[in-house]
């Protein structure tokens, strides 16, 4: 059976496992939940301006993580249709970006992105009433080298390895 002394060696031992045990689950929950935070930075919709004469189309990306994102991709319906082309940026600097869509111009539909202006919010109206214009999904990779997706219905998940 063994005397008090082995009995409270072994007591402190299990204690300090499970004490150990219960930290690193902290720390990975913790590391999880500051990765979720920065990915929850980087949203993405589609947005027109209010000349009636000849309307323009495009997407306002919007990272508010102060860190950037790379490798991303946005795909997108324009006018009831999945455009071929997603937007493809190699890397996404925090602010606040426009990219205009061209729809004559089937191999380039997307324009190089502009940074918008605090000024400029009012002239660039999000489309929120119709389903013929959506962000289907944005697929980025942040700073943990962790790859994410974020669908139509706006949930953020890991996005599957390749």
């Amino acid at each position: 059976m063994g005397d008090i002394p082995t009995w409270v060696t072994a007591a402190a031992v299990v204690f300090a496992a499970g004490s150990y045990n219960l930290d690193r689950a902290r720390q990975r929950t913790e590391t999880e939940r500051e990765a979720r935070e920065q990915a929850n930075r980087l949203t993405a919709w589609i947005v027109t301006d209010p000349d009636g004469q000849k309307r323009k189309y495009g997407v306002v990306l919007d990272n508010s993580s102060g860190s950037g994102f790379r490798d991303v991709s946005v795909t997108v319906k324009m006018h009831s249709a999945l455009v071929d082309k997603p937007i493809r940026l190699v890397m996404l600097p925090p602010g606040r970006y426009y990219v205009e869509f061209d729809s004559a111009n089937d191999a380039f539909p997307w324009k190089f992105a502009t940074e918008v202006p605090n000024t400029v919010d009012e002239c660039l109206r999000p489309i929120m009433h119709s389903i013929k214009y959506q962000v289907r999904s944005v697929t980025f990779t942040d700073t943990r080298e962790q790859r994410w997706v974020r669908d139509a219905s706006f949930v953020l998940a890991r996005a599957e390895a390749n």
